[in-house]
This record gives structure tokens, sequence and C-alpha cells, in this order.
């Protein structure tokens, strides 16, 4: 490669490296944003993840409130997003009932423990590396953002992100096996080289079946994740029909305690025989439409109407 391509090249690596980075500033700004979008409603599935064109709703709202920050929805806020979300599920679980051993600096938001527990805890809690002794201090934020979308016993916040870590892991391991069955046969004598030959074809079976019950088990979480989103839909549906049902019901319910109400209003009109009561009563009572029209009417005038009704020839009443 030519010296000007190189140069070229470490400087937009370089550059790269740099648009990376968030200082407590821009971290400020990027949760205050999406803190915004919440509140503004409809940018968060029922999954708990941010919907489709979100993360570009957050470029432009934190483009306002720290200008010139040259942070873009893909893949810097999106990836910020992600790493905030994994430090605070990581927290989290450090911070819950079924862990024991450690403790919370309120004032300066980081986690305290003593080195034996942390060195027990992060071996099998890698998200949770270097978080000890580590302020946080946009804890209380993130939890108001992600507090009720936290997976239970996973690292991450959903399905999604426990998908996306085992393939990450499984990526690893097919690394790892490549590195595991290529022997160096420098320098190795016949009788070595057969001596190693199988173990080495016993951790490649093994291996492999792992691979293959993960890449199961990750086909079945994907299923499942589809499942839980047409269901999701579903109940959104019987959750508005259920609502229109109630309102039908409530003004049902309404329209037959005012046709309840209509004898009790004109038992108190004076000069009516009982037999007149009821006549008019029962014409009223009987079309939801009259129900309306009498209680719309002044206290003199149903007065007037209800005389109307008693009239034997309509077509010199109402």
């Amino acid at each position: 490669m030519s010296q000007p391509q190189q140069k070229g090249k470490e400087a937009a690596s370089s550059s790269t490296r740099i648009c990376s980075r968030w200082s407590s500033e821009e971290d400020r700004a990027l949760v205050s944003a999406m803190q915004d979008l919440l509140d503004l409603g409809g940018w968060k599935a029922d999954n708990g993840q941010f919907k489709n064109g979100a993360y570009a709703k957050i470029e432009t709202l934190m483009e306002q409130k720290l200008p010139g920050s040259g942070k873009k929805a893909k893949p810097h806020i999106e990836s910020r997003v992600k790493t905030l979300r994994k430090h605070y599920d990581a927290i989290v679980e450090m911070l819950s009932p079924q862990a024991s051993g450690f403790g919370w600096n309120d004032e300066q938001k980081f986690v305290t423990c003593d080195q034996s527990v942390w060195e027990t805890w992060v071996k099998s809690h890698k998200n949770a590396a270097g978080l000890r002794n580590r302020p946080f201090p946009l804890f209380d934020e993130l939890a108001k953002i992600f507090g009720k979308d936290r997976a239970t016993g996973t690292e991450g916040g959903s399905i999604q992100d426990a998908l996306g870590d085992m393939e990450g892991e499984e990526i690893g391991e097919e690394e790892e096996e490549e590195q595991v069955v290529t022997p160096d046969t420098q320098g190795i004598s016949a009788t070595s080289h057969n001596s190693q030959a199988e173990p080495s074809m016993s951790k490649v079976t093994s291996s492999s079946k792992t691979k293959r019950a993960r890449t199961e088990t990750i086909e079945a979480l994907r299923q499942f994740s589809t499942r839980l989103d047409k269901m999701s839909d579903v109940m959104q549906a019987a959750g508005e029909h259920i609502g229109k049902l109630a309102n039908c019901l409530k003004h049902e319910s309404e329209s037959a305690d005012r046709r309840m109400q209509v004898t009790s209003e004109i038992m108190k009109m004076e000069g009516l025989t009982q037999a007149e009561v009821l006549f008019a009563s029962k014409k009223i009572a009987t079309n939801p439409l009259e129900v309306d029209f009498f209680f719309s009417l002044p206290e003199d005038f149903k007065y007037t109407y209800v005389q109307g009704l008693l009239i034997p020839d309509q077509t010199n009443g109402f």
C-alpha cells in the first residue's frame, strides 16, 4: 500500500474512533432524548424495544439538545443505547434478591462488593465486567426507560437481546473450534500426532452437538418471539373491541336508568290520572329516541309534551 493511501486509511480509522467515543455530556443528552421520545408515546413496542424509526427520532432530539454532536442513529446511537442497557441490566441483576454480597452507593451511583464476591460473579456474568466501584450516574434515569422491559433471568433486556448474545457466543465457539481442529504438525512425531488425534475428534464431536443444540434453541426462541408478537397484536385488537363493547354497555345501562325515571318524572306533573301517567310513560319509555327527547326538554316543556301524547288524535298533537 502506498504511503498516501496508508495515511488516508489511518486518518479515516482515527476519525471513526473519535466519532464513536461518548462524553458524559453526550450520554446525558442521549438519555434525555430517549425520555422525551417515550413522553411522546407510541415509540415503544410491546416487547420493550424501540420501534422502527425511533433511533432516527432520537438523533433529531439529541441534535436539538446538543448541536454539533455528530451522533447518528446508526451506528452510534443504536450501539450506545445497547451498551447503556447492557450495563443497566447487569447492575439491576447484581442488586436483585437473587444475588447476594452486593451493595449500592447511591450518592456516587456505583455497585460495591468484596473482591472475592466480585471475582466469582464476573466469571458467569460477563456483562458486569468493569462495573464494580465504577460510577454509573445515569442509572436512575435509565430505570425510567428500561426498568419495566428487562427480561427475567437474562443479561439482556428482551428475547431478541438474548438471541443476539447466543448467536455471538456461537460465532466465538466456531472460531475456537477452528483453532482446536487445526494442529501444528511441525516437529511432532507420528506417535505424538496419533495420540492427540482421538481427543481432538472427541472435542469436535462434542462441540458439534453443542452447536446443533444451540442452533435449535435459537430457532425455538425465534418462533416463540414471533408468536408473542402475534399474540400481542391479537390482544391489542381484542382490547379495542372490548373497549367499544364496554362503551355500548355503559350507554345501554344509562338508557335503561333513564327509561326507569320516565314514570317518576311524569308522576310529578299535576292534573294527570294514573291511567294517563301509565299511558304516557309507556309511550315514551318504549322508544329510546322519545326518552332522549323527553329528558332534553325544560321542565315546563315536558308537561306540554306529555299532554300532546295524551291527545287521541295525534295530528292535532305531537
